[in-house]
């Protein structure tokens, strides 16, 4: 009977070990690709921001020389200052 039971406990202790050891590769798989979604959106995010300033730099070209109402004005502005 003794030796049942220390079975069983050495059965549950393995179990119980096995279960962590699965949680913790999941959760170092699931950083992992977090990780390297982030890196993606960061890269797209960096692109849009180069193609923002390409085509405040174009806007510039356009509006050289114009003369801009108030409305025109701030909107360029916010846009200068979103850059």
């Amino acid at each position: 009977m003794e030796l049942l039971v220390i079975v069983l406990v050495a059965i549950l202790v393995f179990a119980a070990l096995r279960a962590s050891r699965n949680r913790a590769v999941l959760s170092q798989r699931r950083s992992e690709l977090s990780s390297a979604e982030m890196a993606a959106v960061k890269r797209t995010a960096d692109e849009d921001v180069t193609v923002f300033g390409e085509e405040l730099q174009v806007l510039d070209t356009d509006l050289a020389g114009r003369e801009l109402d108030e409305g025109m004005r701030s909107d360029y502005q916010r846009a200068l200052d979103a850059y």
